[in-house]
Formats: structure tokens, sequence, C-alpha cells
């Protein structure tokens, strides 16, 4: 029998752009590929449930009370029956092929989750840019930050016999992709495939309101870091660097966060620079020529170029970094310019991402601008 593919969207008033995304369903379908399509209704009072049932009878359309994306998508894994499952938010949609490409690549690499490539496009100023996606090491990348959006990741059906979606407001696919990777499964990047992550304009303020939830997040990573006693000496260290960095990164953007979500992400950036320190004499040190070694420099390089625009009173803060960026990257001089900090690191993340060139190559296989317009049904 093909496998089956059940691909699950959460809709709240989805009503105006919900058939783009089912569209772009209806495209994926081939010979040795089955589709099961689960719209979960979120409390919509729009009629979407009723646009889902009368356009696309062949979607299942679960209606519940208004509970949250984390929710919806949990309902949607309790009624799936396919080999893999898939996440498609309402408003954005999948490129031709994806979902083969998806199980081609779990395939060819013995994994348990694939992560696609995905284009951002901007509705009604028609432009986009490219998701930076690391090409590996994405359990430790996730200790940092989240790596993708959520519709570009294809699970294995047994990545949730345990797992679940946490209620949050937002980040909840970083913090299940984190659990994911915390629990041993394995990730692999499948660049023959493509989404695409659809900001409309009235979504745009709610996507930088729900960012500060970034916070609360990267507080609870820094928590099972904290009682992660039985990692290895060298998965520690790289894992509490990642998470410096990415504590810094999150704290340095004050758009997003008032004072003391600051001061809280500084505290966190310092109880994670103290585990740092402590495991860094027992833990072999990375080498940049491997991959693995690679990520963690470009995670203390970016750590060490947010250091220098830290206020004064984290001076120690500061000086312990430093360290950490000797240590790691002896063929810098000068831990106190950051310039030269900056343009090392995004040298060093140039390298650990997919270059721009396979994504226009992928982009150009199969992305059609028509499929942006909502179909008129």
């Amino acid at each position: 029998m093909p496998p089956l593919v059940s691909v699950i969207i959460p809709a709240y008033n989805s009503r105006a752009h919900v058939a783009r995304a089912l569209s772009s369903l209806e495209r994926q379908k081939e010979n040795n590929l089955e589709v099961e399509v689960i719209v979960v209704d979120d409390g919509s009072t729009d009629g979407t449930a009723d646009f889902v049932r009368s356009r696309f009878p062949l979607a299942q359309c679960i209606a519940q009370n208004h509970a949250g994306q984390a929710a919806a998508r949990n309902t949607g894994i309790d009624a799936a029956t396919g080999d893999y499952i898939v996440f498609l938010d309402a408003d954005d949609l999948l490129c031709r092929g994806c979902l083969r490409s998806g199980i081609d690549a779990l395939a060819r690499h013995n994994a348990d989750i694939s992560v696609c490539l995905c284009l951002n496009y901007v509705e009604g100023k028609d432009e986009g840019h490219f998701w930076p996606l690391r090409q590996d090491q994405y359990p430790l990348h996730l200790w940092h930050s989240n790596i993708s959006p959520v519709h570009t990741f294809m699970c294995k059906r047994p990545v949730f016999t345990s797992l679940r979606f946490t209620d949050l407001p937002a980040c909840e696919d970083w913090f299940f992709w984190f659990q994911c990777g915390r629990a041993g499964f394995q990730f692999t990047c499948n660049t023959d495939g493509m989404a695409v992550y659809i900001h409309r304009r009235e979504g745009l303020a709610q996507t930088v309101g729900g960012q500060r939830t970034d916070m609360r997040v990267h507080l609870d990573v820094g928590r099972h870091l904290r009682q992660a006693g039985g990692l290895p000496p060298e998965e520690l260290f790289t894992a509490a660097v990642a998470h410096l960095a990415g504590a810094l990164t999150c704290a340095s953007n004050p758009k997003q966060h008032h004072t003391d979500n600051v001061r809280q992400l500084l505290q966190e950036a310092e109880h994670t620079l103290g585990l740092a320190l402590e495991s860094r004499d027992s833990a072999r040190r990375p080498d940049p020529a491997d991959p693995a070694g690679l990520a963690v420099q470009c995670h203390i390089l970016q750590a060490c170029a947010l250091a220098c625009g830290l206020p004064g009173e984290a001076v120690e803060l500061t000086r312990g970094i430093r360290v950490l960026g000797q240590h790691l990257c002896p063929g810098i001089n000068d831990f106190t310019d950051g310039k030269q900090l900056h343009a090392a690191w995004r040298e060093a993340f140039a390298r650990t991402a997919v270059p721009p060139s396979v994504m226009a190559q992928t982009l150009h296989a199969h992305f059609d601008s028509a499929d942006l317009v909502v179909p008129a049904l």
C-alpha cells in the first residue's frame, strides 16, 4: 500500500484563506502517496468549518471550542491515522512535491523527523526571502532557538507516542521540537521540499507580540539544561554554549522585551555561562572542521559579538563569555571588536546553513507564484 501522510491544519476564523492551504495539499497527491487532510476548527465564528465541509468534502473537519493552536494540533494528532504527520497553518502552503520529498529524505537518512526549506512571503508586498535553515545538528541548535516554521517538519508516527504540544501563547512548536531532540529522535534536512510561510498584514502584530513568549521558552529550555545531569560533558558543554547565545539573542532586541524581561534573560545567560565554564575542562574542545564543532563555534562567536553590546553592569558576564571565546576560537585576536566578531559569526553561520543557491534551485523547481492566490470558490 502507498504511504499515508496526515496533514493537520489548525484553523481559527480562517475562512478567507484556508482554501489556499487546502489547494496546495491537493497538488501533493501522486501515485504511491495518499494524503489524509484533518482540519481542526478551533472555535471559529466565521463559518470556517462549514466552508471546509462544503468546498473540500474529502477533508476531515473536527470542530472544538477555542483552545489555541497547540490544543488544535494535539486534537489532530489524536485523529490522524497516517504513517507520517505534517502540520500546516491555515494561511500557509506546501510547494509541489513537498510531502513526497519528506518521505524520501526520512528513508534516505533513516531519520524520524525531516525539515524542508521555507520561503517567507509578505502578503501584499510581493516579496519574500528564504528562512536560513541549518544543514544539520538540529538537537544542538534547538538549545539556541527554533530552527524552522512548523509546516517544514515531517514526523514519523512514533514521534507522537508520548509527546504532544504544550499550550503556550507562541513558540509552542519550538518547545515541541526541542523535546523531540531531548527524546533522542533523529532529524534530517530535506533540501528537495519547500513550504511557504505567508505573513499576512493582520497577523504581523500578533507575531511580534507572540515573540515575547520567546523569553518563557528560553527560561524553560534553561531549566531543562540545569536538570540534565546525565548529559556527557561534551554534550552539556555544547548545549550550554548554544543556549547562552540564544538567551543573549533574545535579550538583545529591546522592542520585544520589557526591562525586567531583559534582566531575567541576562540572569539566564549568567547561569548558563556558569554551566559552560564548569564543563569546559572535562569536555573535549570541539573541532571546527567537524559539523558539530563548527556549530558550537558559530554559537560562541554570536555570543561574543552580542557581549560587546551588553550594559556596563554585565561586566562579569562579558568577561566570562570572552574566556569561552578564547577557548573555542583561538584564531580570534580581539574579543572586544564587535564588528569583527559579527563578521566571523556570519561567516560561520553561512557554513552551517543550506546554501542560498540550493534553496533557489528548489524554489524554481517546485514553486508557482500562482499558488499564492487564494482560489475563488
